[in-house]
């Protein structure tokens, strides 16, 4: 089930706890005005009934809204991820001038018309990566000797390296850092 299924399912039994809750209010109704000829006791056993079918349904009504949160939750979550990655790979390219491409151009045709370009490459291996990232730390270590950032923005650009080539990583090699 997608996220939206979850939801659509919540609102279904949300609907049906109510109506069934709106029948036994009129039921009851009914049943006080003297409209109904049921015993007390008959009486007591269809309104315990009914809220104990009511108390199901609204269980599980909460189960589908408890997935449906947890689904959206866990994009945004994939969301943020992105975001600080795609803000971490634009510092280090900016702010140290390294390549954080995933991608390694084997070959194809580069024109000046963009409808007779292809090009064909490939995924980095994680060795490549590693490469990378030295680089990169190599690269924010003399700047900083230079003077060029400072310890704060160094401090920044450390950690984004060790989390971008992190992530990258993790998701080329398969294995968790």
């Amino acid at each position: 089930m997608d996220k939206f299924e979850y939801i659509n399912k919540y609102c279904e039994l949300t609907q049906q706890a109510n109506e069934k809750e709106a029948k036994l209010e009129s039921y009851v109704q009914k049943w006080l005005s003297g409209e109904s000829v049921l015993s007390s006791d008959t009486m007591e056993q269809t309104i315990v009934t009914v809220n104990d079918q009511v108390s199901k349904i609204r269980t599980e009504a909460e189960k589908y809204k408890s997935e449906f949160d947890r689904i959206s939750k866990e994009e945004q979550l994939q969301q943020e991820q992105l975001e600080s990655s795609k803000s971490a790979e634009r510092r280090l390219k900016f702010q140290l001038g390294v390549d954080t491409s995933k991608m390694v151009i084997t070959g194809g045709i580069l024109s000046s018309n963009a409808n007779e370009s292809h090009l064909t490459g490939r995924d980095k291996t994680p060795e490549e990566l590693e490469i990378d990232r030295q680089i990169a730390l190599t690269t924010l270590r003399e700047k900083v000797v230079k003077k060029e950032v400072s310890l704060a923005e160094a401090s920044q650009l450390k950690n984004d390296i060790e989390n971008y080539y992190g992530k990258n990583n993790e998701i080329s090699s398969g294995r968790h850092m």
